[in-house]
C-alpha cells in the first residue's frame, strides 16, 4: 500500500502531521477524519497528488471563476447555525469548505481555517479576503464577537444579502425586455445596412439619376460601415473600456455619480436607491453593535454613489462633533423629509434599527415602482425608435424608385 503524508488539525485547532498508509488519498481522508482530525493537505510521498480539499490542482488562479453573492449568503446562513448548535467556530469553518461546492470559496475558507488555528479572530481572517468578504461584512463580524452575538450577526448578514439580491434581480428582470429589444433592433438594422443596401448600390448607379439626399446619406453610411466596420467595432470597444478605466478613478466615479443624479426621472430614483440602501445597511450595523461612527464609514461605501458617499462624509464628522444623525443628514439635501423626519423620531425613542428597517422596505418598495414604471414608459420609446429607423431606411431605399415612376409619368 502506498504512503500519504498529511497535515492536519484537530478540534482545538491544534496541528499535527504525520503519515498513514492506505490504499488511495481518499481513504487517507477517511481515516483521519475517523480520528477527529481535519485534514489540511494529503500528499503521496515521492511527488504523489495533493488533495488540499480541491485546492490544489482542481483550483489553480482561475479569473473566470469567483465567489457569488449567493455563496456568501449561504455560508453565513449555516454558519449561524453551526455556531448557535455549540459546534467549535474552527470546526464549522472546516465543515462548510467541505459542503461548498464553489472550488474557489473552498480555497478561501480554508485559508481562514489555518488563520484561525493560528490564533487569528474571524474578522481578521475574513479581512484578509476583500474581493470576497466586504467592509460590511468584516465589520458586521467583528462586532459579532466582541459581543457574544456572532450566529445573531450572521443570520442578519444572510437576510440583509437575500434582500439585496432579490432587488437586484427584480431590477434586471425589468431591464431585460428593453435591453432585449435595443440588441435585437441594433442587429436588425445593422444587418439591413451592411447587406441589404449593397445590393442596391449598382441598380441606383444604372438609373443614372441624382440620388435623393436621404438616400445618398445611407449609401455614404453603408459603404463606410462596409468599409471601416473593424475600425468601428475597436473604436466602441476602446471607449468602452477607457469609461471602465476612468469610471475606477476618485474624479471619473464622482463624474459619473454626478450626471445620474442630475438626469430627469433617473435621478429621482437613484436617489431612492441610495436611501433605501443606507437604510437597510445603517440599520443592520447598529443592530450588530456597531458604533454609529463606524457604521457611517461603512456604509458610505455601499451606497454606490460617490456624491452621496461624501455627503455622508461630512454627516459623520458633524455627528463625531457631537450633532443628531437626522441633522446631518437633512442638510446633504439627498434625504427626503419624510426620511429625515423617521430619523429623528429613532433617535428620540431609541428605536433607529426599527426606524431604519421600516424606511427601508418603504423606499425598497418605492423603488420597485418606479423601475416598473419606467421600463413601461421606455419600452415604447425603444421601439418607436427602432421602427423610424427601418423606416427611414426603408423609405430611403424606394425614394428613388417613386422618383423614376413620377418622371415616367409626367
Amino acid at each position: 500500500m502506498p504512503t500519504f503524508r498529511y497535515s492536519a488539525l484537530d478540534a482545538a485547532g491544534s496541528r499535527s502531521s504525520g503519515t498513514v498508509v492506505v490504499d488511495d488519498e481518499q481513504a487517507a481522508v477517511r481515516q483521519l477524519r475517523s480520528q477527529g482530525l481535519f485534514p489540511i493537505q494529503v500528499k503521496a510521498e515521492g511527488g504523489g497528488l495533493s488533495l488540499d480539499s480541491r485546492a490544489e490542482g482542481e483550483v489553480p488562479i482561475n479569473l473566470f471563476r469567483r465567489v457569488k453573492q449567493a455563496d456568501l449568503t449561504i455560508f453565513s446562513r449555516q454558519l449561524a447555525d453551526l455556531v448557535r448548535a455549540g459546534l467549535p467556530l474552527l470546526r464549522s469553518i472546516h465543515a462548510l469548505s467541505e459542503h461548498t461546492e464553489n472550488p474557489v470559496f473552498v480555497e478561501v475558507l480554508q485559508k481562514v481555517a489555518e488563520d484561525l488555528s493560528g490564533g487569528t479572530s474571524l474578522a481578521d481572517a475574513l479581512a484578509a479576503h476583500p474581493r470576497v468578504f466586504p467592509n460590511l461584512y468584516i465589520s458586521m463580524v467583528r462586532a459579532g464577537e466582541a459581543s457574544g452575538q456572532l450566529p445573531e450577526i450572521l443570520e442578519r448578514l444572510a437576510q440583509l444579502q437575500e434582500t439585496e439580491r432579490s432587488r437586484r434581480s427584480q431590477i434586471m428582470s425589468a431591464l431585460t425586455y428593453p435591453i432585449m429589444l435595443v440588441c435585437v433592433g441594433t442587429l436588425a438594422v445593422s444587418l439591413l445596412v451592411t447587406f441589404l443596401v449593397p445590393r442596391f448600390k449598382q441598380i441606383f448607379e444604372d438609373l443614372g439619376r441624382t440620388l435623393p439626399g436621404p438616400t445618398q446619406f445611407l449609401m455614404d453610411t453603408s459603404e463606410f460601415v462596409g468599409q471601416w466596420w473593424w475600425a468601428i467595432i475597436l473604436a466602441i470597444v476602446g471607449s468602452l473600456f477607457a469609461y471602465k478605466l476612468w469610471s475606477r478613478t476618485g474624479g471619473g466615479k464622482l463624474t459619473i455619480d454626478k450626471i445620474k443624479l442630475r438626469i430627469p426621472r433617473v435621478g429621482r430614483l437613484v436617489e431612492r436607491m441610495v436611501v433605501a440602501r443606507f437604510a437597510r445597511t445603517f440599520g443592520t450595523l447598529l443592530h450588530g453593535g456597531v458604533d454609529v461612527l463606524q457604521a457611517f464609514s461603512v456604509v458610505r461605501n455601499v451606497v454606490g454613489n460617490e456624491v452621496i458617499a461624501r455627503a455622508l462624509d461630512e454627516a459623520r464628522d458633524k455627528v463625531r462633533e457631537g450633532d443628531t444623525i437626522h441633522g446631518p443628514l437633512r442638510d446633504t439635501g439627498h434625504f427626503p423629509p419624510v426620511v429625515v423626519h423617521m430619523v429623528a423620531l429613532g433617535e428620540e425613542t431609541g428605536n433607529m434599527e426599527g426606524v431604519l428597517s421600516s424606511i427601508a422596505d418603504s423606499f425598497e418598495e418605492e423603488v420597485e415602482n418606479r423601475v416598473r414604471a419606467l421600463m413601461s414608459m421606455l419600452e415604447p420609446l425603444i421601439i418607436i425608435s427602432l421602427g423610424a429607423v427601418v423606416f427611414f431606411i426603408v423609405s430611403a431605399m424606394l425614394l428613388p424608385i417613386f422618383q423614376l415612376n413620377v418622371g415616367s409619368a409626367g
